[in-house]
């Protein structure tokens, strides 16, 4: 009998030292996932032309179904990518051109457990556009995004509440005149994501 408890006490304690050196295996998690967002919200600018004339103005900001990929980099954080798909469609042709703007977030999770988790994070972007007609520019966005996030129970879909505030810095030139701008403004949006998780 001695030597049977032995035994069980030993592989016992070699389970707890397996278990607390992989301690996201003892639950759910999830590892990448893919998605869309849409909403609206508005955005200012401030423009100054190279013949030093500004203007100024405030636009709505309507975003259509943007696609929202999602990387984990551990149970409570992940790197987000979202690409404003019809957007960008939509104003490449308004240019006669290219047009293209992109988002990338660090998002990281108040909590790993339950199925309502707040969330924030701040990004990084840019946009780029080239018209046929010759004219042609880009700007450096800075964004952050906060929200909540509902989580079916085996967390493989996830329906997303948020706002994302923004700031850009760019330019454009053509046609021998050249501009620059600074804006800003926050959309309010809902997004739909499926994940698929470690089990």
């Amino acid at each position: 009998m001695g030597g049977l408890a032995a035994s069980i006490l030993l592989v016992a304690t070699q389970a707890l030292a397996q278990d607390d050196t992989r301690p996201w295996d003892k639950e759910i998690h999830r590892t990448w996932g893919l998605g869309a967002a849409f909403g609206g919200g508005a955005g200012a600018i401030t423009v100054r032309s190279s013949t030093g004339s500004p203007g100024s103005g405030v636009l709505p900001m309507v975003y259509l179904p943007t696609l929202e990929a999602a990387f984990f980099i551990s149970p409570v954080a992940d790197v987000r990518v979202s690409v404003p798909i019809a957007n960008n469609a939509i104003s490449s042709i308004a240019v006669l051109g290219f047009a293209w703007t992109t988002d990338v977030f660090v998002d990281f999770y108040m909590s790993q457990k339950g199925i309502a988790r707040l969330f924030l994070g701040p990004g990084l972007g840019f946009s780029v556009v080239a018209s046929a007609l010759g004219a042609g520019g880009g700007a450096l966005r800075v964004p952050c995004e906060l929200g909540l996030e509902l989580l079916t129970t085996g967390q493989h879909f996830g329906f997303q509440i948020l706002a994302r505030p923004w700031v850009e810095f760019g330019g454009v030139s053509g046609s021998g005149q050249s501009a620059s701008a600074v804006a800003g403004g926050a959309v309010g949006m809902l997004a739909f994501v499926g994940y698929f998780t470690n089990q």
